[in-house]
């Protein structure tokens, strides 16, 4: 195989062996090729606990920014909200929904969350740009991200 053709079959099965640690279901042996970097996941893309098809599966992204978001009990979503920031995240109430822990994401994103209990919370994220920690640190300013997620049972 040619470097780009081994690069590409490699990321897909880390793809797929990285979605399987965060869902427990298996890998498949046979992944589908991604039809491009960065294209959020499809709605199908089991992302709830138990395997299931989450009703959330659509990363949570930049542009969902001020946005509410409906989840279930059980249901399991990924934050990506990219490289252009350092992003510190918040939830109002981990009670509700809070970051799995001991999961390694890709590039870009910054946790994957799951909903605990039913309720309703704010998930928050500041956003500094890299150039702050340059010497002298440059004065671009911090963005704000927050979308509320109401868990129903």
């Amino acid at each position: 195989m040619r470097g780009s053709a081994l690069k590409s079959v490699v990321g897909t099965a880390l793809a797929g062996a990285l979605l399987a640690a965060c869902t427990g279901a298996a890998a498949s042996s046979a992944p589908s090729a991604p039809s491009s970097v960065g294209s959020p996941a499809p709605s199908s893309t089991p992302l709830a606990s138990g395997g299931a098809p989450s009703t959330s599966a659509a990363p949570i992204t930049l542009a969902d920014n001020g946005s509410s978001r409906a989840l279930r009990v059980g249901d399991r979503v990924l934050l990506q909200l990219g490289t252009d920031f350092e992003w510190t995240v918040s939830v109002d109430d981990s009670a509700i929904v809070d970051r799995v822990r001991n999961i390694t994401v890709v590039n870009g994103a910054q946790g994957v969350y799951e909903a605990l209990a039913p309720g309703t919370t704010i998930l928050t994220a500041t956003g500094d740009p890299p150039c702050r920690k340059a010497t002298p640190p440059c004065g671009a300013p911090s963005i704000l991200f927050q979308v509320t997620l109401t868990v129903g049972s």
